[in-house]
């Protein structure tokens, strides 16, 4: 599967080759990552905090924002199809 991670500025995309991706924030600011079709993001425990993150998928697109810094912390996407991809999270003030 292919990914498109986006910033403000710049645009990454990626394969998913069965390896956690990372997913370095800036607290504030919003990430935009496409998916190839619909999907469900499931968040640990110290991120299911709307004062700490907030997460919205929708039309194929997850958008990721830290209000808070926090460690690596892993989010499980499940794929309409059934699959998972995993992202590594962590934020930090800049």
């Amino acid at each position: 599967w292919l990914l498109c991670l986006t910033l403000p500025v710049q645009a990454t995309t990626l394969e998913w080759r069965r390896l956690p991706i990372p997913v370095y924030m800036t607290v504030g600011v919003e990430r935009v990552i496409h998916l190839p079709q619909e999907a469900a993001i499931g968040l640990p425990a110290a991120l299911n905090n709307p004062q700490v993150f907030r997460a919205l998928s929708t039309g194929g697109s997850l958008y990721l924002m830290a209000l808070q810094a926090f460690d690596q912390q892993r989010l499980q996407i499940r794929l309409a199809d059934g699959q998972f991809i995993l992202l590594d999270v962590a934020a930090a003030v800049k």
